[in-house]
Protein backbone atom coordinates (compact mmCIF):
# COMPACT_ATOMS: atom_id res chain seq x y z
CA UNK A 1 0.00 0.00 0.00
CA UNK A 2 0.96 3.43 -0.69
CA UNK A 3 2.01 5.68 1.62
CA UNK A 4 -0.10 8.53 0.19
CA UNK A 5 -3.20 6.75 -0.97
CA UNK A 6 -5.11 8.70 1.29
CA UNK A 7 -3.94 12.22 -0.20
CA UNK A 8 -4.97 11.05 -3.71
CA UNK A 9 -7.96 9.70 -2.28
CA UNK A 10 -9.23 12.83 -1.60
CA UNK A 11 -7.87 13.01 2.25
CA UNK A 12 -4.76 14.62 3.45
CA UNK A 13 -4.00 13.05 6.24
CA UNK A 14 -0.18 12.43 4.93
CA UNK A 15 0.27 16.16 4.66
CA UNK A 16 -1.28 16.65 8.52
CA UNK A 17 0.65 14.19 9.83
CA UNK A 18 4.18 15.41 8.02
CA UNK A 19 2.94 19.42 8.78
CA UNK A 20 2.66 18.15 12.72
CA UNK A 21 6.11 15.79 12.23
CA UNK A 22 7.95 19.24 13.35
CA UNK A 23 7.84 20.80 16.86
CA UNK A 24 7.58 24.08 15.51
CA UNK A 25 4.78 23.45 13.59
CA UNK A 26 3.51 22.29 16.65
CA UNK A 27 3.86 24.46 19.06
CA UNK A 28 2.55 27.01 16.65
CA UNK A 29 -0.55 25.00 15.77
CA UNK A 30 -1.40 24.58 19.43
CA UNK A 31 -0.88 28.43 20.11
CA UNK A 32 -3.47 29.29 17.40
CA UNK A 33 -5.83 26.89 18.92
CA UNK A 34 -6.24 29.32 21.95
CA UNK A 35 -5.67 32.54 20.31
CA UNK A 36 -5.39 34.10 16.66
CA UNK A 37 -2.48 36.00 16.00
CA UNK A 38 0.27 37.71 13.45
CA UNK A 39 3.80 36.32 12.08
CA UNK A 40 5.41 38.73 14.73
CA UNK A 41 3.61 37.31 17.81
CA UNK A 42 4.01 34.54 16.99
CA UNK A 43 7.60 34.51 16.41
CA UNK A 44 8.29 35.66 19.53
CA UNK A 45 9.25 32.95 21.94
CA UNK A 46 9.96 30.66 19.50
CA UNK A 47 13.83 29.56 18.50
CA UNK A 48 13.47 30.97 14.66
CA UNK A 49 13.19 33.55 12.79
CA UNK A 50 9.98 35.53 11.35
CA UNK A 51 10.35 34.53 7.78
CA UNK A 52 11.10 30.85 9.12
CA UNK A 53 7.59 31.07 11.32
CA UNK A 54 6.12 32.40 7.69
CA UNK A 55 7.62 29.26 6.36
CA UNK A 56 6.17 26.94 8.92
CA UNK A 57 2.64 28.53 8.68
CA UNK A 58 2.39 27.81 4.79
CA UNK A 59 3.16 24.25 5.66
CA UNK A 60 0.24 24.37 7.88
CA UNK A 61 -2.17 26.01 5.66
CA UNK A 62 -1.23 24.05 3.04
CA UNK A 63 -2.27 20.80 4.79
CA UNK A 64 -5.58 22.62 6.06
CA UNK A 65 -4.59 23.10 9.54
CA UNK A 66 -4.50 27.14 9.60
CA UNK A 67 -6.38 29.94 7.64
CA UNK A 68 -5.33 33.89 7.45
CA UNK A 69 -7.19 36.74 7.05
CA UNK A 70 -5.42 39.88 6.32
CA UNK A 71 -6.09 42.93 8.79
CA UNK A 72 -4.88 46.14 7.64
CA UNK A 73 -1.69 45.14 6.58
CA UNK A 74 -0.37 42.05 8.66
CA UNK A 75 -2.35 38.81 8.40
CA UNK A 76 -4.02 37.15 11.57
CA UNK A 77 -3.44 33.35 11.29
CA UNK A 78 -6.08 30.86 13.31
CA UNK A 79 -6.17 27.14 13.95
CA UNK A 80 -8.81 24.87 11.69
CA UNK A 81 -10.13 22.27 14.01
CA UNK A 82 -11.78 20.58 10.93
CA UNK A 83 -8.59 20.42 9.55
CA UNK A 84 -7.83 17.37 11.99
CA UNK A 85 -10.73 15.62 10.25
CA UNK A 86 -9.17 13.76 7.53
CA UNK A 87 -6.36 12.54 9.80
CA UNK A 88 -9.27 11.32 12.47
CA UNK A 89 -11.04 9.56 9.88
CA UNK A 90 -7.89 7.68 8.71
CA UNK A 91 -7.05 6.72 12.59
CA UNK A 92 -10.54 5.74 13.45
CA UNK A 93 -10.65 3.40 10.12
CA UNK A 94 -7.14 1.84 11.01
CA UNK A 95 -7.92 1.42 14.39
CA UNK A 96 -11.19 -0.92 13.48
CA UNK A 97 -10.14 -4.78 13.23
Amino acid sequence: MNSHEGVRSGGNWAAILDALGDPIRRLLYERLSRDPSNVTRLAKGVSVTRSAVSHHLRVLKDAGLVAAERSGRSQIYAACPDGLRPLATWIEKKAQP
